[in-house]
């Protein structure tokens, strides 16, 4: 919920999936492996929908990309 914006987010189980993993910094390979041991779903389906979810947490400024040289 955004008390700023005015705004609420609800996220369908797999947003939610996602944003548990978010709480320990991880790379989207690292999402995208989690969700493929869960989800009955081609890998390069769950890249491009995990992909799209967090481009858009990022861009409701609900998500920080950090780079790191740690693999």
């Amino acid at each position: 919920m955004s008390v700023a914006r005015g705004q609420y987010y609800n996220l369908n189980a797999v947003g939610g999936h996602i944003w548990r993993l978010l709480e320990t910094p991880r790379s989207l390979d690292q999402i995208v492996t989690s969700l493929a041991e869960v989800y009955d779903a081609p890998e390069e389906k769950i890249r491009a929908e995990a992909d799209a979810f967090l481009t858009r947490l990022k861009r409701e400024g609900l998500l920080e990309i950090v780079v790191t040289d740690a693999p």
